[in-house]
């Protein structure tokens, strides 16, 4: 071969081996990717077939005339053997308040996705003053609860911000009774007031002040159902009594659910229910549910 000629496919060789070299790496980038991308896909297709279709308009809320109720309700984990939820069947009556308690993993969380209306059970129905909440009815119902849970989020922004989040139309004197009914009268006493902001997280309040301002926000929105999902759980016992107070003076007004471990968050409730192992394992005032438990050793 020519001289010339080796030189070319020479060159020719050395242009392309790097581009081989670059195509093999990406091919196999792309291997370790697939898995990956099967999983995101089975992910979209998932929540597509789960999807609710669109409002045609904002959902208006549901009022509760006499109850709310959960009938037979099961549900059950892709993956796990036992239910997180087994045929339960209980009654919240309007303007009472109700603590769920129990172990870890009894379903005491899964119970309140149920009450909000964000998890469709297996099997049983949530009802309200014995209507299914179902289909446009479930986005109506969500629209009438609110959560606090254990950790809040607040916005790093003012707590008058904060606070119009759950009703934006919300006036002065509507701001200010959301913050006394929650014991949150601290805010009155800050140099800025309503316009303090609080920084990422609330991270310029305390644990019980973020938690205050968080029960404002949920009491502003006038809701049917309210739960607190071990709300004081990580407060101090100075906090968790100012929270506790503040529950206690809900009561008659307001549809209460608490979800925690704590007894004397739990004391004044007029129904306590125990779960267990996804089941109920005993009901009724706190003087019968501890006299049952005591009794069981």
């Amino acid at each position: 071969m020519p001289l010339p000629a080796l030189l070319v496919l020479v060159m020719l060789f050395a242009r392309l081996v790097p581009l081989f070299m670059t195509a093999h790496q990406n091919y196999h980038h792309w291997l370790h990717a697939m898995p990956a991308l099967d999983e995101i896909e089975a992910l979209l297709a998932s929540c597509a077939a789960s999807a609710e279709p669109p409002p045609d308009a904002l959902p208006t809320r549901m009022a509760v005339g006499e109850a709310i109720s959960l009938e037979g309700i099961s549900v059950r984990h892709p993956g796990r053997n036992r239910p997180a939820l087994e045929k339960i069947s209980l009654r919240f009556p309007v303007r009472t308040t109700t603590a769920i308690t129990g172990p870890s993993g009894a379903g005491k969380s899964t119970l309140a996705d149920i009450l909000i209306g964000l998890l469709v059970p297996d099997e049983g129905e949530l009802r309200v003053d014995g209507e299914p909440v179902a289909g446009s009815r479930r986005k109506r119902w969500r629209q009438s609860v609110a959560y606090v849970p254990q950790e809040v989020f607040l916005f790093s922004d003012s707590i008058r911000s904060n606070l119009l989040w759950a009703a934006p139309n919300a006036t002065e004197d509507e701001l200010n009774l959301a913050l006394e009914h929650a014991a949150a009268d601290f805010v009155r006493s800050l140099p800025q007031g309503l316009d303090t902001v609080v920084g990422d997280g609330g991270q310029r309040l305390s644990g019980g002040e973020r938690q205050r301002i968080a029960l404002a926000r949920a009491l502003l929105n006038r809701p049917s159902l309210l739960i607190l999902d071990e709300a004081t759980s990580a407060l101090d016992l100075d906090n968790e009594a100012r929270i506790r107070h503040a529950i206690e003076k809900l009561h008659g007004e307001l549809t209460v659910v608490i979800i925690g471990h704590r007894l004397p968050t739990l004391e004044h409730a007029d129904k306590v229910v125990v779960l267990d192992n996804g089941r109920v394992a005993v009901q009724g005032s706190w003087h019968e549910v501890g006299m049952f438990l005591e009794a069981a050793g």
